[in-house]
């Protein structure tokens, strides 16, 4: 948690040990000898971003200069169970994420309160349905290239949604795939939850 300079007064910057940015060593509270300088970690924004994709997950512990101090990476599954149908595995996903995480956190030396914030982006329209009491899934979540509700989309009335909403009918949108899920479950929709991976 301390950091040296050559400079008298003035201790190197680092966001990941703990050293204040200003990097004024006279002026900061708990200096002993002036060349050492040790700060609490919470005063850096240390951010864990966390991109799940469609092929893999990568979490990142970035500075605020944006320099990424840590690293973590897994890929996931796909499976086509037939032509034009795409699914993950939700608990995979889960666990991808928790493992990545953990990697990045370590890779750079902290834990996770002491994180300023977390970041997240996702494979948008992926869709999972999943038990309130449980938070298991009820069903593989189906990926946003999949294309089994073409048929509804194109019975469902184009102008009317597209006044209503500015998008037109399409499988790539969760709501055909919630449709199509809550038809193969025997769970009252009560008792269910709906998101897309961000949930």
């Amino acid at each position: 948690r301390y950091a040296r300079s050559d400079v008298p007064g003035r201790a190197t910057p680092s966001l990941v040990r703990g050293i204040a940015p200003c990097g004024d060593a006279l002026t900061c509270s708990g200096v002993a000898s002036g060349d050492a300088h040790p700060v609490e970690r919470r005063a850096h924004a240390l951010i864990l971003a966390i991109d799940q994709g469609t092929t893999g997950t990568t979490c990142l512990v970035v500075d605020d200069g944006l320099r990424a101090v840590g690293r973590g990476y897994r890929e996931i599954r796909q499976s086509f169970p037939r032509p034009g149908r795409v699914e993950h595995d939700p608990e995979e996903i889960w666990a991808s994420v928790e493992q990545t995480a953990a990697e990045a956190l370590a890779g750079a030396g902290i834990e996770a309160r002491e994180l300023a914030a977390i970041g997240l982006t996702n494979q948008r329209e992926t869709t999972v349905v999943w038990e309130r009491a449980t938070g298991r899934p009820v069903h593989p979540a189906i990926v946003w290239q999949d294309r089994r509700t073409a048929g509804r989309c194109a019975a469902l009335p184009p102008l009317l949604i597209r006044e209503r909403t500015g998008l037109v009918p399409d499988p790539y949108f969760s709501a055909t795939k919630l449709e199509w899920i809550l038809a193969r479950t025997e769970l009252p929709a009560r008792e269910l939850a709906f998101g897309t991976i961000d949930s």
